[in-house]
């Protein structure tokens, strides 16, 4: 009778009848050395093919996936408070240089009248220059116009200081 040995370990019995004496010594033969009860009583080894995981390894496997997330939502937690951050200065890059751009143009375009300056104190600069108003209301057209300009600071509690642009703009008539 031809067999393999995979067989004889995985079937307990051959042919639905239970093994020989010669299987059972060609088992022994095949096993000297193994450890006492190395064998469950159904031919397999244990801890061997079985399939499925153990407790222990799906315990493992759990706790590593839960330190991995952690880690990793960490990391996304700190990436993501970095991009709020760099997106906030940027905006506030992006008005400075608004505000700035429209002062260079104001002192650009600045007036000098006699017995009138410039008027600042701390936190606030007066003066007068040319302004483009539009000519009606809704109109894109734009018409050069004298106007005064004051730039102030305005500190509101528990909010940090502002620029302020007050505009008076005179009609041709005044």
């Amino acid at each position: 009778m031809k067999f393999s040995y995979k067989k004889l370990f995985l079937l307990p019995s051959v042919g639905g009848s239970s093994l020989s004496s010669e299987h059972l010594g060609r088992q022994s033969r095949c096993c000297e050395g193994a450890p006492k009860g190395a064998f469950a009583p159904e031919g397999r080894m244990r801890g061997g093919s079985s399939p499925g995981f153990t407790l222990i390894e799906l315990v493992l496997a759990l706790s590593l996936a839960a330190v991995l997330a952690a880690a990793l939502g960490g990391v996304l937690r700190g990436a993501v408070g970095t991009w709020r951050d760099l997106k906030e200065t940027s905006r506030a890059r992006q008005r400075a240089q608004a505000v700035f751009e429209r002062l260079g143009r104001d002192l650009r375009n600045s007036l000098s009248f006699p017995g009138e300056t410039f008027m600042g104190s701390e936190g606030e600069l007066v003066f007068k220059t040319v302004v483009d108003v539009p000519q009606t209301q809704n109109s894109m057209a734009t018409i050069p116009r004298i106007a005064r300009v004051s730039y102030g600071r305005e500190t509101t509690p528990g909010w940090s200081p502002q620029l302020v642009l007050d505009q008076k703009v005179y009609s041709p008539s005044s």
